[in-house]
This record gives C-alpha cells, structure tokens and sequence, in this order.
C-alpha cells in the first residue's frame, strides 16, 4: 500500500520511462489506464510491449487504486501538456473535493452531469461522497473521452462518458436534463463547432449581444439551462465572471434564474501552470426563480496546497471554507445588483462608507509605438518597468523615448503631475496592481504610459488627494480589489472595471502630514538620484553615465 506523495515518486518515474518510449502525456494515461484496467478485470491489453508492460507492473503492482491515486495520474501526467492546450481538462484534486463537499448537502441523488468532463475527475471524486448518483460526462476530444471511460472503468465509481460537442448535443435536444451539474468549462478557448447564428437559438439575448461569446459564459449558460428546477450546480469560472464590466447584463439575466448561494474565490496558483486561466472562482447555486439584488457568500482561498509550479506549499485551506459554507458559519458576503454589477466584500473599509473610484477620477491605459519608432532622445515612454512602488526615476533603457511628432499626436495621454500609475497586464495576475506610483516631478520633454501602464486621474476639487489613494492602492485592501478585477488568458486589468473600486473615505485629521511626509519622502529621492548621477560621472567618466540599463 503507497501514499500519495509515494505514489507521485512512483509515476514520476513511470512517465520518464513512457516517455523514453516515444508515449506524449496523452499516450501515457492511456496506457497506465489500459494496465490498471488489465489488473483489475483480468483481460491482458494489447499494442503494448512487453518491456512497457513490466515497467508498469514493477512500477504500479502495489498501488492502491483510489481518488487520491487518479489525481495524480491526472495531474502528474498530464500537466505537462497543459502548457500545450490542455488546460481545461483538469481540475486540481482540492477544488474537486471543494465541489463534492459542498454539493452533497444539497442533492441526494438523480442525474449528475459534468458538460466538460476532460478525464472525469470532478464526477469520479463527487461520485464517492454522492453514491447515489447517476454521472454523465461529456468531452468533446475523443482520445480525452476515451481515457475518462478506461479510468471509470478501474474507478469504484462508475462514469458515463460521451464524446460529442456538448453544444450540438445541446441544440439537438439530445443532452439531459440534470438535477446536479459540476463542471470546469474550458476558459478561452473555442470549444464547439455551431456557428454564431446556431448559437442564436440557444443563448439568450444579453449574451448574444455581446462583441465576443466567451466559452466560459457559454459554459455557464449551457448548465443553467440543462438543470432541473431546484438542481444544484457547482461550476468554476473565471473570477472576470463576477466582475467584467461588459458582462453586467448577461449578469443581471442569468442570476435571475440561478439562485447564486456561494462563491470561493481561488489563489492564483491554482491554476498557474495551464494556458487560460488568470483568477478563478468556483460557484454555487441553485435553479429558481430570483430578484435581484441578491446577497451570496464570498469568501477567499488563499492556499490550495501547492505553489505555481505544482510543488507542495502552505496547507489547503479550502476544507476550511468547505466546512464554513456546509455549516451556515457567518462570512463575509458580496450582491449583484439589478444591474448585474457585483459588489465584493471590501476588506479595511466600514460598511457603506466608501468612494467608487470612477465618480472621481478619469482611468486610461497608454500606448506603444511601432519598435521602429523609438529615439534616442525625446519624451519619455513610462513602462513597467520603471514603476517601483518607491518613487519614478525616469532613468533612460532601451527604446525609453519616442518622437516628439508622434507624442504630440498622444495628447489625451500625456502624464501630469498628480497622476498615479500601475502595471496593468502582466504574465502573471499577481504582478497586476502590485507597482503603484505617483507621479511627483516629469522629465522636461514630457512622458506618456506604455500599453501595460494604466493611469488614474483624480478630478479637481475631488476631495481626495493623490497621496491618499495612493498609499490605499498600496494597502492590502486596495490591491486584494484590484487582484479580483483581473481577467484575461494573460492578466489584464482594464479601466471601466477599475472605476468601480471602493475606496475609504480620508481621515482629515492626518491628510496634511500625509502629503508633508510624502513631499519630504520624494525630496529626498531627488536628491539620492542627482548624486547617484553625479557619482556615475566620477567613476566612469561623462561619456559612459547615460545610464542606460536594459528594457524590460
């Protein structure tokens, strides 16, 4: 009898070998699933050699074959290739368990059905805590289709698995109605072949109105429309769901018919290492009939066991909030209001005493010029680099200034002093809103934002002051709201999202020492860049201090 971490070690060096027998990750489970089945009916399989097969057997002959076993078949093995486009195929083992646990104090039995089903993880580990139900998956890759049946097989649970484009299967009248729905519906990604106007006849119009049809709001259409009256649902979705913008309506529609109960916002490294995804939520809710507002449970992951290259980190903490939501214990909640505008919880800012962001300021994002248009001198190119949550140095890199012609085209961009300036997009959610800069002084020529740099600019009379925002976009509050308004296969945070961040209102009785202490804070920066300068030119003489450091 192994463990898991055992078990790991184990196919680790099972999938080397695989590997070095010319096997892709697919190729891989497909085999051990075919091996494991062989052990446990009986019946040899075959196109497989037999040094392959005694790898296996003298790899796997003692494992036992449990939920804890498959998910790191599925993870182990398949995680190198989510990197390839797999992603949406796997669901990490602690936010399946989140699922089930929560699920299975609200149905007893009937029809489960996961629309994605990828290898069937999510039904085979709701499947032991739900014994009662039927599990029916779907998977629109054959050869994905074909592993989730072979594990099913040599899983105590057994799941029926259908290959086929859920949509067609959708439109065709063809898939059942369910009285509970799991699900991790691929994000970003074309994930059927019906055309837009097939669409039509299924989506309702807020969605249909949209520039674009997000998958994930597909997914979730989809499996609102397929459950039964009152049936439960438990669905990950990205976390831009609750807090796009442009999706408000489609918003207000759908949680008139899906009684949103809970939501569990997840880490960004549950995700982290498969194309797709930026920050993830998992919701729950049932089919009814509601008003709107509606007031739900929110409550933040910080931990599901592993850090961003999948090793084993800080203990999960989702068993915790697992129990917290069975339970009915107190925590904080968020609405969706008629308008289909979400609210989060605000951490740090008393109960209806805030500022929306956008009622005071103007937010804009810049722009970047061809790479062939940089200059060595010129007006200065701010970019993400240069914000340090410090102070802005404006010290010269590579392509920093861009033509005079060029920038005087820009001129609703140009920086002010009094602006305030953060990363924007990044490659990673958590580097979004990380950097936050006031601008206190600007080169002679003038500057302007990069693409990746977005700019708030209070208005006027406002009531705030600059400092005072940001030191609050510095704070945990600030950046914990911001961290829940990035979306994007790659992270992006845009402004009309942004306008609708909370801020507290100033304590008056500390503004002024703030902003003396601010103004003496970049007086001395000043001073430590000038002779930082002036040292450079001593040491290496005038012709070698420009200074310049690479792009970034």
């Amino acid at each position: 009898m192994t463990g898991v971490h055992e078990d790991r070690s184990k196919l680790g060096v099972l999938h080397r070998k695989l590997r070095n027998e010319g096997y892709n990750p697919l190729e891989a489970i497909g085999v051990v699933a075919k091996y494991l089945q062989w052990r446990t009916d009986g019946e040899q399989p075959s196109g497989i050699a037999d040094r392959v097969l005694e790898s296996l057997h003298s790899t796997l002959d003692d494992v036992e074959i449990d939920a804890g076993f498959l998910a790191v078949l599925h993870q182990d093995f398949l995680l190198p290739e989510a990197r390839n486009g797999l992603g949406q195929y796997l669901t990490p083992m602690p936010v399946a368990s989140l699922i089930a646990s929560i699920i299975a104090t609200r149905r007893g039995s009937g029809l489960a059905l996961d629309p994605f089903c990828g290898t069937g993880l999510l039904l085979d580990t709701l499947g032991i805590q739900m014994p009662r139900l039927d599990l029916l998956g779907v998977e629109i890759n054959p050869t994905v289709a074909d592993i989730a049946r072979t594990l099913s097989v040599i899983s105590p649970r057994r799941v029926a698995v259908r290959s086929a484009d859920v949509f067609e299967a959708w439109a065709d009248d063809t898939l059942p109605m369910a009285d509970v729905i799991v699900t991790n519906p691929p994000f970003g990604a074309a994930v059927t072949s019906l055309s837009h106007d097939d669409l039509a006849s299924l989506l309702p119009a807020p969605l249909m109105g949209l520039r674009t049809l997000p998958v994930e709001l597909m997914g979730l259409e989809l499996s609102v429309n397929r459950l039964e009256p009152g049936g439960v649902i438990g669905i990950v979705l990205p976390q831009s769901v609750l807090t796009n913008e442009t999706w408000s309506a489609y918003r207000a529609d759908v949680f008139r018919r899906l009684d949103l109960r809970d939501v569990v916002s997840l880490p960004e490294e549950t995700f982290a290492p498969f194309k797709g995804v930026a920050r993830s939520c998992v919701l729950f809710g049932i089919k009814r009939s509601t008003s709107l507002p509606v007031t739900f449970s929110y409550r933040r992951s910080t931990s599901v066991g592993y850090d961003s290259t999948g090793r084993v980190a800080e203990p999960s903490d989702l068993n915790e909030l697992s129990h917290s939501i069975v339970e009915g214990l107190e925590g904080p909640t968020a609405t969706v209001d008629e308008q289909g505008r979400t609210a989060l919880p605000l951490r740090g800012i008393p109960t209806g005493q805030s500022i929306r962001l956008g009622d005071i300021a103007t937010l804009f994002t810049g722009r970047n010029p061809a790479r062939e248009q940089y200059v060595a001198e010129g007006p200065y190119l701010l970019k993400v680099g240069d914000l340090t949550g410090s102070f802005i140095a404006w010290s010269p890199r590579g392509r920093s200034h861009i033509p005079e012609d060029w920038f005087s085209k820009q001129n609703r961009l140009h920086l002010k002093e009094g602006d305030i300036c953060l990363t924007s997009a990044a490659h990673r959610p958590r580097y979004i809103g990380l950097k936050v800069d006031l601008i206190d002084s600007l080169p002679g020529a003038g500057a302007m934002p990069s693409g990746e740099v977005m700019v708030i600019r209070l208005d006027p009379n406002c009531g705030v002051y600059p400092e005072e925002l940001l030191f609050f976009l510095r704070s945990a509050a600030g950046y914990e709201q911001l961290q829940d308004m990035v979306r994007g296969s790659t992270a992006h945070l845009y402004a009309r999202d942004v306008r609708n961040l909370r801020l507290a209102p100033p304590d008056l009785s500390k503004r002024d020492q703030i902003r003396a202490m601010f103004a003496e804070s970049a007086s001395a920066f000043r001073w430590y860049i000038e002779v930082e300068r002036e040292l450079t030119e001593i040491a290496l003489g005038k012709q070698d201090s420009s200074g310049l450091i690479p792009d970034r």
